[in-house]
């Protein structure tokens, strides 16, 4: 338990503030923001409360993949926290799936937008088969997602599954494969204008790599 503790402390350290809520978007016939400021920040109340930062800008037929990948991400939080029976975990698992499966039923080969598709087959692939997954397994699957959450511009998404990939690879020593995480992160946070999380996810990514540094010149 220590050790999961600690991983989070990791993944949480120098965080800011969280934002103040403001008035709900959309209201009196305002144009609805693309983003709140505090899309980036990690701090969330639930598991999965990160990937929901999304419906807000997404469009009306991508929410149901919204869904999968927040049921995805309480159900990834569960394994690796540990948290609760292997019943417990197993109906976390169902629950994603049923939503990938869902939101892949809502899409065909022939519709216009081929990166829903995308997006939902792999999240029905990760959560398809019962038991908890092999770590590469896993963190392929969390690196897709990612992935598919970029093309999509569903940016609370790429934070949410990079992040778990990044914890779960701490988790296992993989510091290269979360020194990635980290680095993709910085990129995509940069990208669309977060600074201060972008400064947070470089500095995770060169703390690692100084570390495999350190490994590999048999100082560590």
């Amino acid at each position: 338990m220590r050790r999961r503790m600690e991983l989070y402390e990791i993944a949480s350290r120098d965080l800011p503030s969280p934002p103040h809520a403001g008035a709900p978007a959309g209201m009196c016939g305002e144009a609805r923001p693309r983003y709140a400021a505090g899309w980036a920040d990690e701090r969330v109340r639930y598991p999965g409360e990160m990937t929901l930062r999304d419906l807000a800008s997404a469009d009306a037929g991508d929410h149901v993949l919204v869904y999968a990948r927040f049921a995805t991400d309480r159900w990834v939080h569960r394994l690796l926290m540990a948290e609760g029976t292997a019943a417990d975990m197993e109906a976390e698992r169902e629950a994603a799936h049923g939503y990938a499966a869902a939101a892949l039923r809502g899409t065909t080969p022939a519709g216009d937008r081929p990166a829903v598709r995308e997006a939902a087959a792999a999240l029905a692939r990760m959560t398809a088969r019962p038991g908890p997954p092999e770590p590469a397994t896993l963190l392929a699957a969390l690196r897709d997602a990612a992935t598919h959450a970029a093309r999509l511009d569903h940016r609370a998404g790429v934070l949410a599954m990079g992040r778990l990939g990044y914890i779960a690879a701490l988790g296992l020593g993989a510091w290269s494969e979360a020194a990635r995480f980290a680095t993709r992160l910085a990129d995509h946070t940069a990208g669309h204008g977060t600074v201060r999380a972008a400064g947070r996810w470089r500095r995770r990514a060169l703390a690692l790599r100084r570390r495999i540094r350190r490994s590999t010149d048999g100082s560590a």
